[in-house]
């Protein structure tokens, strides 16, 4: 019999159960829409927990075909928006209902997650970047309650994030929403409205965005495509305006992320973020950048069930750990330990010019790029010697009027170049 982990998340748009096999893939992604009458956007949250308590039944009996054959050891569950102390909302009472109920029937234990990190777990999943956990990473989550972007560090077991950015007014799936209804398309209005704008053949109006930093206004947006609808009568144009719009707003929220952390990867997660039109815009202007598919990017229940697992592995990372005298059949030990002063103290020596100091900076690094090389599980002295280069070019770039430690900026760069040498040969097979 298999070890497995059900998931349960009841947000304001979905009712969703999940379930992860003891290696971490997702057996079953169940979900069921709340419904929401002709012409309105949204529901009351008090019907949304209503809409959960009919919803649940429906998924759990769906739930026990996939269960034959599985040992039940956990169940997961999101219980509130986001990790904040005063983070609530009425319709996650129904899972956490639910997963109790469960729970106590099973004979086994419930773990509380945030929606917002359940999104993050799913699209990592969904993107196949889940090498990403164990590592510093930007994420935005973009949907009809939420348009953040989040600064994601590894916690145990978990992700600790950090809200660096966002919207000042509306949310991006609000005003979707909002524009839909008014063209008379169905809630949620997204893929309505993604259709819509692949049928557009004329040039879209170049948007005028407002982003300061890390925070965008979105509010505007609504009347600049309802009006350019009153101008044309055109509905795929105004479709496909509202898209452009969000993708440059998107892009240049991205861009400053990038300045704050360079070559940082980035995640897109959120029901917003499962329109590939806004997917293919982004990625054609960034590289290292991410996208779930649509079934793990919406709201879903499989980020909560994978997290879950994380809770009850006896090390989250390792398949990827190896012992440093392993890897390359080099003794990694050997190599100086440098304090962050003494990299400090050795960079300004080598902008200066010394290059005794440069090359026993790079040496006392070495470590870092055999620690990363380890996460990927494929030990060659090509890799070494492109995780090498991604040094050599941190060692360059860094600046020392940062307020960073050398080590921070440095492994997402060795990680981009090892990504990318991987990718090429993926190309090349």
């Amino acid at each position: 019999m298999a070890d497995c982990y059900i998931g349960i998340d009841t947000s304001n748009y979905t009712t969703s159960v999940a379930l992860a096999s003891e290696e971490g893939e997702i057996l079953a992604n169940l979900k069921a829409p709340l419904p929401v009458k002709a012409g309105e956007r949204g529901l009351r949250q008090s019907d949304a927990v209503f809409a959960h308590v009919k919803n649940l039944p429906t998924l759990m009996q769906e739930l026990r075909s996939h269960l034959k054959g599985n040992r039940v050891l956990a169940v997961g569950v999101s219980t509130r928006p986001r990790d904040a102390e005063d983070s609530y909302m009425p319709c996650f009472l129904s899972g956490r209902v639910a997963a109790e109920s469960l729970a106590s029937g099973l004979d086994v234990p419930v773990e509380e997650f945030s929606h917002q990190n359940g999104h993050v777990m799913a699209a990592l999943y969904g993107a196949d970047v889940t090498d990403l956990i164990g590592e510093d990473f930007l994420a935005f989550h973009v949907s009809g309650g939420t348009t953040e972007m989040l600064l994601v560090r590894p916690r145990e077991r978990d992700f600790e994030i950090e809200l660096i950015g966002g919207t000042a007014d509306l949310n991006a799936g609000q005003v979707v929403d909002r524009i839909g209804v008014a063209m008379g398309l169905s809630f949620p209005c997204g893929p309505a409205l993604e259709l819509l704008a692949k049928e557009n053949t004329k040039k879209v109006p170049k948007p005028r965005v407002c982003v300061k930093e890390g925070t965008c206004n979105l509010s505007g947006l609504e009347n600049m495509a309802l009006k350019l609808l009153a101008d044309t009568g055109d509905k795929s144009l105004a479709a496909a305006f509202v898209l452009e719009f969000i993708a440059e707003t998107l892009a240049k929220m991205t861009a400053w992320g990038r300045e704050q952390y360079p070559d940082i990867p980035v995640l897109f997660a959120g029901g917003v973020m499962s329109n590939r039109l806004i997917a293919e815009n982004i990625c054609k202007r960034f590289e290292n950048v991410y996208f779930s598919t649509p079934a793990f990017s919406a709201d879903n229940a499989a980020g909560i069930a994978l997290l879950c697992r994380a809770k009850y592995q006896k090390d989250p990372c390792e398949m990827a750990r190896y012992s440093k005298q392993e890897i390359c059949g080099i003794d990694v030990s050997k190599f100086p330990v440098l304090t962050e002063e003494e990299k400090r103290d050795l960079l300004q020596k080598s902008r200066a010019g010394d290059a005794v100091a440069r090359d026993v900076l790079i040496c006392g690094s070495l470590s870092l790029v055999y620690a990363i090389i380890a996460r990927f599980s494929v030990f060659t002295d090509e890799l070494f010697a492109v995780g090498h280069s991604g040094l050599l070019k941190a060692v360059d770039a860094f600046d020392l009027n940062w307020d960073m430690k050398f080590s921070t900026y440095a492994v997402p760069m060795i990680i981009a170049e090892i990504r990318r040498y991987l990718r090429e040969k993926k190309k090349e097979q």
